[in-house]
């Protein structure tokens, strides 16, 4: 599932439509219907946070998906395959909070890369992987 059909499914979940989620998100409704149809890959600045405040939920929720806790291990549902399957290994790998961490900082690279269209995929994964190897480093 995309972004945005999690985005259109947190929408129909709370009954409202495409022109009040602009108004309660403060962002134009022409916008709001080009994220809802997927007409737009990954929504800049602040927007999503916007979008996810607006329907009671979490950027992460809108760009990955649930996390559902089982036996103390997270069980993720990805649809990014950038950062999936590091995510995923550090969360049976290490304890809770690091794969929180691991998460949270995902994010905070997304949002920086999207400003900057000189930075690829592969720069950023190679970036996610030296800030978070230093992190753990940092915890030992």
């Amino acid at each position: 599932m995309e972004w945005h059909e999690r985005l259109e499914r947190k929408r129909l979940e709370k009954g409202i439509s495409g022109a009040e989620l602009g108004r309660l998100s403060g962002i134009k409704y022409d916008n709001v219907m080009k994220y809802l149809r997927g007409k737009v890959e990954k929504p800049r600045g602040d927007t999503l946070s916007r979008l996810a405040s607006a329907l009671g939920t979490t950027e992460k929720f809108l760009l990955y998906g649930d996390i559902e806790q089982t036996n103390g291990a997270a069980t993720v549902n990805y649809d990014r395959a950038t950062a999936a399957e590091f995510i995923k290994t550090s969360s049976q790998a290490y304890d809770q909070k690091v794969y929180n961490e691991a998460f949270d900082l995902t994010l905070e690279l997304q949002k920086t890369f999207a400003k900057e269209s000189l930075v690829g995929r592969e720069d950023f994964q190679k970036a996610l992987l030296l800030i978070y190897e230093a992190k753990l480093k940092n915890r030992t």
